[in-house]
């Protein structure tokens, strides 16, 4: 349960994916865990089909967003921007690190930017050969 509010848009028609439905579904899922710890109070999730025809799929927050200087790093295994997070408040430092390979082995991307709520924005794009 979250004291959040959540905001949830699909595109009409985004098709079916041709993908691992548990691989995808704990990419997408760790996504929402983070949005969930770092919000203040608004998450938001979208699909959408790409102009290419694949699909993108859009987790963003209110919280306190990622410095640019420290986007790549977020991906790679145990490193956790927040120090003072530690494996017994805040995890292992590994959700964002399987996301990024569970899209990667769909042909697909994640990266994160700035968010329209002034958070954090994570954007998976998958292939049109994935999207049926």
């Amino acid at each position: 349960p979250s004291a959040h509010t959540v905001e949830c848009s699909a595109q009409d028609s985004l098709g079916s994916v041709d993908a691992d439905r548990r691989l995808l579904a704990r990419a997408v899922g760790n996504l929402v865990r983070n949005a969930q710890k770092y919000a203040t109070r608004r998450i938001a999730l979208s699909a959408n089909r790409t102009a290419a025809g694949g699909l993108e799929i859009v987790v963003e927050d209110d919280g306190p967003g990622i410095p640019p200087e420290e986007r790549e790093r977020i991906f790679e295994p145990f490193y956790r921007l927040d120090r003072s997070r530690d494996r017994a408040t805040g995890g292992f430092g590994l959700g964002l690190s399987i996301a990024h390979k569970a899209v990667a082995l769909h042909g697909g991307s994640l990266h994160v930017e700035d968010a329209l709520l002034g958070g954090a924005r994570f954007v998976v794009t998958l292939p049109p050969e994935r999207v049926l």
